[in-house]
């Protein structure tokens, strides 16, 4: 016969198994449920991130633009825009479009390959007449052959009104690899309240800040062979640039500089702005 202390240990032995035994399938369970969990936390970043990107993609492609000009909420704001404060981007959005691959390359080719003979005789410049712009030469062209003709025409049913009187000369600006456009707003006594830029040759950043406000700025992402619409709002309540090389970031991701050619349309100033 089994004395008491002898069974009083068996029942430890036997306990003790027992509970490394509940904890093991604790253990097990709760690995599964982990996996499990982690699956579906997966799945549902990925259902997220898609559903995120499709309302971008949606919000962009049935936005239909009127002159030049978007109309979105800050639940839709276009890919190209990134900024201190949603309100603020939407107010840009509002203001300003960025057409994407508005160009392709023979058409760029196009371009350069007009202006090229022209300004690769020219010298940057350092040094602008109201200090905006650093590294830069320029010209302005009021005639183009029949292929560029048929481009810009495209700008202007794009970014204008139609029968909007225009400025008759295209302001071809060249900025060199280390050069950059300074904050500023633009004048209202020579140009109306629209710009069309078509960014050649590189991708860069263009800032926007409102002006006494420099905590609310906007960054914009130019893409090479892009269309860019500025209107009212951006044009005069905020001061814009173009970002050095070593400063060319848009969200979080650093954008290679390289010299770039803006090709730029403008409307002719209001009777009240050129008086």
């Amino acid at each position: 016969m089994f004395s008491t202390r002898c069974i009083w240990r068996c029942y430890n032995i036997y306990a003790f198994s027992m509970q490394r035994n509940n904890l093991i399938r604790l253990r097990l369970i709760l690995q599964n449920n982990y996996k499990l969990c982690r699956a579906l936390t997966l799945n549902f970043d990925k259902e997220r991130v898609k559903t995120s990107s499709d309302s971008i993609s949606s919000s962009l492609s049935v936005t239909r633009i009127s002159n030049g000009v978007t109309n979105v909420t800050n639940n839709k704001l276009p890919c190209y825009l990134e900024g201190s404060f949603s309100e603020i981007v939407a107010t840009i959005a509002n203001n300003m479009v960025v057409y994407e691959d508005f160009l392709n390359e023979e058409e760029e080719k196009n371009i350069i390959d007009e202006i090229e003979p022209y300004m690769k005789n020219l010298r940057y410049e350092y040094d602008h007449w109201d200090d905006a712009i650093h590294g830069y030469r320029e010209t302005e062209k009021l005639k183009w052959n029949k292929k560029n003709e048929v481009t810009l025409q495209r700008v202007k049913q794009v970014a204008f009104t139609r029968n909007e009187p225009l400025l008759k000369h295209v302001h071809v600006l060249d900025l060199a690899e280390d050069g950059y456009i300074k904050p500023h707003v633009d004048s209202i006594r020579f140009c109306g309240d629209t710009i069309a830029g078509l960014c050649l040759l590189s991708d860069a950043v263009m800032k926007l800040a409102e002006e006494g406000h420099i905590e609310n700025w906007v960054n914009v992402m130019l893409k090479r062979r892009s269309l860019y619409v500025m209107k009212n709002v951006a044009r005069y309540k905020y001061t814009h640039e173009i970002l050095r090389k070593k400063e060319s970031v848009f969200k979080g991701e650093i954008i290679h500089r390289h010299r770039r050619i803006s090709v730029i349309l403008r409307n002719e100033p209001s009777g009240e702005s050129a008086s």
